[in-house]
């Protein structure tokens, strides 16, 4: 063979192989897969006879972010998974969601000067009809204090706190409906009325009162039905959050973000004993 057709067969050898190269971080980038932990928490009570499974002291919860600050875990929020499901943006080493259900008035009391303290982030879903409230809708009955507008909107500016939905008047579980879910002889238009009057309220309210834009839900208490991802789709929704305990697989070009998993955690649990589930 002569050194002319040396040369050329080596050109084309590394042209292939650049080729080759090329594509395989572009395959690898697209199907990287990065485990994503969401943590779930609800209210925070300083007395600690008051703690358990859904609530935590502020103790505890500042501990929990130590924790996870001195393993390496890095906050982000729901609008960055989406950015690197569609390839627009990257995720730190050690992502880690953290989240709280309800909008209670100890998230701003407690959980937003821990976070602010040590640079984290934190999403909490409101419910509508209970901002700035401590009586339930009939005025008489007592409930946990839940924040309001002006506090969730000092907390969302701070880059701390993003608020989204947790629904604005479907956090029930009575006769009529249960949750998110679809009545059994509720046809889907009717139901994708009913979501979308309830959630589009909520939005209204957020968008008037803190200047922001409602992408993502937690369903109440975990429950929805087979057509309610097609409705939130439909809606603009962008992903959701259950009460099923584990962690996620997040993978580029995943379109399907509406049945993300927490891990609940009560006074009770310690960050040793699910490290496992939350390590990469």
């Amino acid at each position: 063979m002569s050194k002319k057709n040396i040369k050329i067969t080596s050109a084309a050898i590394l042209t292939v192989v650049i080729i080759v190269i090329v594509a395989y971080n572009k395959l690898s980038l697209y199907k990287a897969d990065v485990n994503m932990p969401i943590l779930m928490y609800h209210h925070i009570d300083s007395n600690i006879e008051n703690s358990g499974y859904t609530i935590v002291t502020p103790d505890k919860f500042k501990s929990d972010m130590q924790w996870l600050k001195e393993k390496g875990y890095n906050t982000i929020f729901f609008g960055d998974i989406v950015n690197y499901v569609n390839g627009k943006g990257k995720l730190p080493k050690n992502p880690i969601l953290i989240s709280f259900d309800d909008g209670y008035l100890s998230n701003y009391e407690y959980a937003y000067p821990i976070l602010k303290e040590l640079d984290m982030k934190a999403t909490i879903f409101i419910i509508g009809w209970s901002v700035g409230r401590d009586k339930h809708k009939d005025n008489i009955t007592d409930i946990y204090a839940h924040f309001t507008y002006e506090q969730a909107k000092e907390m969302y500016e701070s880059g701390n706190i993003d608020i989204q939905s947790h629904t604005y008047d479907m956090h029930n579980d009575d006769e009529f409906r249960s949750g998110m879910t679809q009545n059994t002889n509720e046809s889907l238009s009717d139901y994708k009325l009913y979501l979308a009057n309830d959630l589009n309220k909520l939005e209204d309210l957020v968008l008037e009162n803190i200047n922001k834009n409602i992408s993502f839900i937690s369903y109440p208490y975990g429950k929805y039905s087979e057509n309610t991802t097609i409705v939130l789709k439909e809606l603009g929704y962008m992903a959701a959050v259950t009460t099923e305990h584990g962690s996620n697989i997040i993978k580029r070009g995943d379109t399907e973000l509406f049945h993300l998993k927490r891990i609940n955690i009560s006074q009770y649990t310690t960050m040793d004993s699910i490290e496992d589930l939350i390590t990469p």
